[in-house]
């Protein structure tokens, strides 16, 4: 269970920069499916019932300028940076979790 700063920037401008942090990385994964319900959520506000795919998803992060996390490693003491392909790896194991624990479809 490692702290995890999730580095957001939606377009080239450095003004856009932004961070999220989460205690864990699946928290963190949780985290970027919520920021894409949310805005999805934006766009269709008359829908009662959103349903994507994968890919999707993948699309809204690689949309993103920059999209990495930063892991702490307490046997460094120090964070680790990720690239984004990492953070998609982190998402989709995050949702085969869920699924097979039983979780429900992403659906809001």
């Amino acid at each position: 269970m490692a702290h995890t700063i999730v580095l957001i920037q939606p377009t080239p401008a450095k003004g856009t920069r932004s961070f999220r942090d989460y205690e864990t990385v699946s928290q963190s994964a949780a985290g970027i499916c919520q920021l894409f319900e949310e805005k999805l959520k934006q766009q269709n506000p008359g829908l009662r019932q959103l349903e994507y795919s994968i890919e999707d998803l993948w699309f809204f992060i690689d949309s993103h300028a920059d999209m990495s996390a930063l892991v702490y490693d307490s046997k460094l003491n120090a964070y680790i940076p990720y690239n984004k392909k990492w953070v998609k790896d982190q998402v989709l194991s995050h949702l085969r979790s869920q699924a097979t624990s039983g979780g429900q479809r992403r659906r809001r």
